[in-house]
């Protein structure tokens, strides 16, 4: 009797899924702290010369004259949008590294 008949398939152990890179962890762990901190800092020269910008525009329902900065939430708002911007163009540089040099989809032909 053959080892391998044509009722049993012989499939390779399965591996352990794989796991993602030690660096590729620590690389998005510093984005999440690296794109709010620069998004701040980014918003912060863009209100302070917004003379020089027009296109900045300052909400006045968001000034409050109670606290010490009283155009803190304007900060954090325009902070909020440029990080969205930014966590959005790395998704899309990502897709895009992807689709060109990523692995080929299996089909439902493919052998595994």
């Amino acid at each position: 009797m053959p080892k391998y008949n044509q009722y049993s398939s012989y499939s390779k152990p399965i591996k352990e899924k794989q796991k993602i890179h030690p660096v590729w962890r620590g690389i998005g762990c510093l984005m999440i702290i690296v794109i709010p901190v620069f998004s701040y800092f980014t918003a912060n020269f863009l209100i302070n010369t917004r003379y020089d910008f027009s296109w900045v525009l300052i909400p006045q329902d968001l000034i409050f004259t109670q606290l010490k900065d009283p155009l803190l939430w304007v900060k954090i708002f325009y902070a909020v949008i440029i990080a969205l911007l930014l966590f959005l163009i790395m998704g899309i540089i990502t897709f895009v590294i992807d689709k060109f040099f990523g692995p080929r989809k299996r089909g439902p032909y493919d052998v595994k």
